[in-house]
């Protein structure tokens, strides 16, 4: 027995009449069913598309703080390299300025004085 039969005979509406609004009324009833599915579907979508950009945001985040320390790292580094090729330059400079000076003193026939103990 079929639906549209089985609610005929339990309404008591057995004309052809009836029988038009019982499927009226299925009908109606499964495009509210369609309906409130497409809708809960896209609700579920929206969550998940939500859910989705809030992870994103998040990344972009960690990326940017992540990004941030390393430039402050290598900002160090290149800090304290510029430091090593600094002190190497003087260093270097102020032996040829001693040079210099020794040469000079030599010329004219005086030396450091040096202890050796």
């Amino acid at each position: 027995m079929s639906l549209m039969a089985s609610m005929a005979k339990y309404e008591g509406l057995e004309s052809n009449k009836a029988q038009q609004r019982i499927t009226q009324r299925i009908k109606k009833d499964e495009m509210y069913a369609s309906r409130q599915n497409t809708v809960r579907h896209e609700k579920e979508t929206n969550l998940v598309s939500e859910w989705s950009e809030g992870l994103e945001e998040a990344s972009e985040k960690k990326r940017y703080k992540a990004d941030l320390s390393k430039m402050k790292e290598e900002v160090r580094l290149a800090n304290r390299a510029m430091v090593a090729v600094r002190r190497a330059a003087l260093k270097k400079q102020i032996e040829e300025e001693h040079r210099a000076h020794e040469q000079e003193l030599h010329a004219m026939g005086k030396a450091f004085y040096i202890k050796r103990t």
